[in-house]
This record gives structure tokens, sequence and C-alpha cells, in this order.
């Protein structure tokens, strides 16, 4: 591994198919965190084409086939690709241990830089994702280096509902890149809600985006960059 620590013990779920199972109930999802990225993408093109932006430039198929949902998830990466999105679409996670089972919302779960609420005798057993609401929509976006087998420099999963008169009644734009875990521009979304959905709305709104976030400089992009970044995917998802 990375850091190469020594890990004395090593638990291995990749075979426990009980996690492994993608459900559908009365238009709620239930993913098993052990459900291969490969799967899920099969899955989602005709399911839940929410997650197909991201998933089709998600690494290989090679890692797709091996690296897992829960995996990704429990990693709690800041530039972790599904994380926002997970935000975006109001996700639950069961949580199991002997004791039984407990739930979070995707917001709870992730406490720090790459850091997890498990507890140490729990595992990620499985996601929900709620039906989505009529007239609302779930966008995502990545900027990177590569379009293929790279992770995010800046992401934006967007959710948004508007009513009749093009009013916005429900926002939530997650940003994976810009703070030390995947974070809401909670600025940025309190501006937007009951204001038109349009263009000019979203310029006044991307000035904002420095209230929300202070992002660091690393070996992937500047400070700057990602602020600059950031806006301009808020802009695209107008366009898109």
């Amino acid at each position: 591994n990375k850091k190469h620590e020594y890990l004395p013990k090593i638990l291995d779920i990749s075979s426990v198919n009980e996690l492994k199972t993608i459900r559908v109930d009365n238009n709620e999802i239930y993913i098993g965190a052990g459900v291969s990225i490969e799967k899920l993408k099969q899955f989602s093109e005709s399911s839940l084409p929410e997650l197909m932006p991201i998933l089709s430039v998600f690494a290989s198929k090679q890692i797709r086939n091996v690296a897992t949902i829960g995996g990704n998830l429990c990693t709690a990466s800041p530039i972790g690709d599904l994380i926002p999105l997970m935000f975006a679409l109001k996700a639950k996670f069961e949580l199991a241990s002997k004791k039984g089972t407990r739930w979070v919302y995707a917001e709870e779960f992730i406490v720090g830089y790459r850091k997890n609420c498990l507890q140490p005798d729990e595992i990620l057993k499985g996601i929900l994702i709620p039906a989505i609401e009529k007239n609302t929509v779930v966008k995502s976006e990545k900027v990177s280096n590569r379009r293929d087998l790279d992770i995010s420099t800046v992401s934006l999963a967007m959710r948004l509902k508007v009513d009749g008169k093009n009013i916005i009644n429900e926002v939530i734009l997650a940003y994976g890149g810009m703070a030390e875990v995947a974070k809401r521009a909670k600025h940025v979304e309190e501006f937007l809600l009951g204001k038109d959905w349009s263009l000019e709305t979203l310029e006044s709104a991307a000035g904002l985006i420095d209230k929300d976030f202070t992002p660091i400089s690393d070996a992937r992009a500047g400070k700057d960059y990602r602020k600059t970044v950031a806006a301009k995917l808020l802009l695209k998802m107008y366009m898109k």
C-alpha cells in the first residue's frame, strides 16, 4: 500500500455474495457495497442514468471489474468520484455489525480527510438511493488531467428542482476536490433558492464560491485554478 503500512490482519469480504446485489423496490434502488463498479455501470445505463457521466470515465474496465462502490466510498477521498453524487442523490448508507444495522446519510458518512464514520466492528453493507422526484434532475461533471484512468481535480454533482415558472425550489451543489472532504456549496445554494434558473442567476451565484471553499494547491492543481474551475462547472450545468 501507499504508506507501506504493516497490516497484521486483513478481512477479505470480496466473496460475500449478499453484498453484491442490486434491488429495485418502489423506485428506490439498493446497491450492495460489494457491487463492482462495472456491474453498477451496466445497471446504470438503463436504470440509473444519473451515474453514467462519471461511471463512463471511471478508471478502466479491468479496474472497474475489481473495484467496488463500497471501496470508493469508504476510502473517503476528497476527490472520490462517487461521493459528491451520493450527496446529490440523497443516498443513505446501511452500516452493519454484530449488533445490527444503522443508517446514515451520505453527508454524515464522511467525517474528515479520508475518514468515515464506521466503527471498528462495522462494515458498509449497502447504499439506498431514493426515487428522484418529478421535475428534479441530477447531473455531474468532473475535470481531470486525462479523460480516462484519472480521478477528479475538481468535480460537481448537482440536484436541481424547478417549478412551472422556472423558479429554483431545491438545489444541492456537492463539490469534490475543493476541501479536505466532499462538501456542499451552502452559500451558493442559499443564493439560488427562490431565484429563476437562468445564466444570469448562475453567473451571480458563481461569485460566491469563495465563501464556501478555501482549496489548497497540490500536485494536481493550484488553488486559484480550482476556484475558477468550480465556478465554470456551475455555469456548465446550465449549458447542459
